[in-house]
């Protein structure tokens, strides 16, 4: 017997638009857990109407009212909150990993380097186009100016993504989507 993984996060959205749709979390419990959920229901641009929360310390259950817009991807906020839930496994005090038989080693990281003329919303873009592929991005450098052909500048971004859990798509996939973006094919 244990709980299904589709029971963690359930969300019913509203019938009307302006209606609260409401998102229920049924999780192992951890320090700061509700403000993790609130902020990703404000990343989304979500307004929460009315939260309802019961615990006894390891096992939680929160209800959230919120006012969404109709153009939230509900699909990516229910993945998003289940990566704030803590694990089944934590809560049920089942040894399923070991630290000390494992060495740490340093997070997986992928460069994505690009140059481009210098324009007001580049950054926004690319950064868009980067959560839409549910990328982790981990550091952005930009040298803005640094760079003159004829009267134009030059912007040289260095976009530091994290790599540990493995990219969700391939890195041909990451540089075409951003590749179309600067192009003005999307």
């Amino acid at each position: 017997m244990g709980i299904l993984y589709d029971d963690l996060v359930i969300i019913r959205q509203s019938e009307t638009e302006g209606e609260p749709s409401m998102i229920t979390v049924n999780c192992p419990d951890k320090t700061g857990l509700g403000c993790d959920l609130c902020r990703i229901f404000l990343f989304f641009g979500l307004t929460v109407a009315r939260i309802d929360v019961s615990t006894d310390g390891k096992w939680c259950y929160l209800v959230f009212w919120v006012i969404g817009k109709p153009s939230t991807r509900w699909d990516l906020l229910t993945k998003r909150l289940l990566g704030a839930c803590p694990s089944f496994f934590l809560a049920s005090g089942i040894p399923y990993y070991e630290a000390e038989l494992q060495p740490p080693r340093p997070p997986d990281v992928f460069l994505l380097k690009f140059c481009y003329l210098n324009r007001k919303g580049l950054l926004h873009d690319v950064t868009k186009v980067l959560c839409e592929l549910e990328l982790t991005i981990k550091k952005v450098k930009a040298e803005i100016g640094r760079y003159m052909i004829g009267d134009r500048e030059w912007e040289v971004y260095r976009v530091l993504l994290d790599e540990s859990d493995g990219l969700s798509v391939s890195r041909e996939e990451i540089e075409q989507a951003v590749w179309k973006m600067l192009m003005g094919w999307e």
